[in-house]
């Protein structure tokens, strides 16, 4: 059996789409393709939106791809939503292959008294509790001190193409994501009383 939903979670953004385009493959025929794919933002959608969309049935195919970013932004923080959602999940038809693609970790962990504590999200625990139906993956960024190595076991991967270009498309790939922990944190800026000079807090973006 093949999963009805996708939760592919954190700061890769360029693995996560890789693994995007490696499920849109598999519909077969481009052009049959097109008709059974939809893309939909999580920020500017209702929950009805995105059950029609994930209900319909696909056209001349097997399977109907409902790509769906952020989908927990408009969400409520109450038990009541998470239910309602979680219900449209868990009634969706096997036609269909759910991918939600979520750009920050589900998954946290907290120290407190010297112990470290593990949270996770209640659509990831739902998730790993899916069984078949429910596929997850997590994509924390890379390292940035393996990040030469990444980048050239990324592009020897890709293949084809000038070797300038991949390594083009993988710096501006770590340029967006570093730019937007950086944008992230801003917060943690503040003016010491001391010093006229701008610092961290202590906390790492």
């Amino acid at each position: 059996m093949s999963p009805v939903v996708y939760l592919f979670h954190g700061e890769d953004e360029f693995s996560i789409a890789q693994a995007v385009q490696g499920l849109e493959a598999r519909l077969g025929d481009p052009a049959s393709a097109v008709m059974n794919t939809a893309r939909l933002d999580g920020r500017a959608i209702s929950l009805d939106v995105l059950r029609n969309a994930a209900s319909a049935i696909p056209f001349i195919g097997e399977r109907r791809l409902v790509i769906v970013d952020s989908p927990l932004a408009k969400i409520d923080p109450v038990p009541a939503s998470h239910e309602k959602f979680l219900a449209l999940l868990d009634g969706l038809p096997d036609s269909t292959a759910l991918i939600l693609v979520e750009h920050k970790p589900l998954v946290v962990e907290k120290k407190k008294g010297g112990k470290v504590a593990v949270i996770k999200h209640w659509l990831l625990l739902w998730a790993e509790s899916g069984g078949e139906r429910v596929y997850v993956r997590a994509y924390p960024a890379p390292d940035s001190n393996k990040m030469a190595e990444f980048i050239q076991a990324q592009a020897k991967a890709a293949g084809g193409g000038s070797p300038g270009a991949r390594l083009f498309s993988w710096l501006d790939w770590w340029v967006r994501i570093r730019a937007w922990r950086i944008k992230r944190c801003r917060s943690c800026w503040r003016t010491p009383t001391t010093s006229a000079r701008w610092r961290w807090r202590t906390c790492k973006p």
